[in-house]
Formats: C-alpha cells, sequence, structure tokens
C-alpha cells in the first residue's frame, strides 16, 4: 500500500536541467545589475559594443583648510555655529 513516485524525484535530470539554467539566469542578472551600478547606467553594455567615450582628463582644484585648534572649538559650540564661516567662505570661493 501506499503511492508510488512516478519519477526520481529531485534526482529527475530535467528538474535538475531547470534549476541549473534558472539558477545560472539569476547569477548572469544579478551580476549584469551589480556591475552596471558601478560605472552608471548603461556604461557597461556601452563598453563591451564599443560604443562607450574614453574618458578625459581634467585638471582639479579644491580648497582644503586645516585650523588649528578646530576640534576643540568644535566641541565647545554648536556644529551649526561653528561650520557657518567656513561654509560662508566656500560659498564666496564657488
Amino acid at each position: 500500500m501506499g503511492v508510488e513516485s512516478a519519477g526520481r524525484g529531485w534526482r529527475e535530470p530535467s528538474l535538475l536541467i531547470a534549476v541549473g539554467a534558472s539558477f545560472a539566469a539569476n547569477v548572469a542578472v544579478g551580476a549584469n545589475v551589480r556591475i552596471d551600478r558601478v560605472p552608471g547606467r548603461g556604461v557597461l553594455v556601452k563598453s563591451l559594443t564599443g560604443q562607450h567615450h574614453w574618458l578625459r582628463e581634467e585638471g582639479r582644484t579644491f580648497p582644503f583648510i586645516d585650523l588649528v585648534g578646530s576640534t576643540a572649538t568644535a566641541e565647545c559650540i554648536d556644529q551649526v555655529a561653528f561650520h557657518r564661516p567656513m561654509n560662508d567662505s566656500f560659498a564666496c570661493w564657488g
């Protein structure tokens, strides 16, 4: 008495092929989505097809200020009051 199995269960070749193909497709799509986020949307496909523009070199200048005693001052006063003069200076430069 009992129900006899029609196939070999999870060892059925067609089931293993379907699961393997599904897993491979999932990995391929997931990898493409993750890799596409790093350089930007569509850049990966354009790079692989030879349609992506080459990078160009640009000169950039940015101000760097080292304020003596700024940590101790920032701990004593409000953060907004501390950053206001610096933000005003950066606004004038920009």
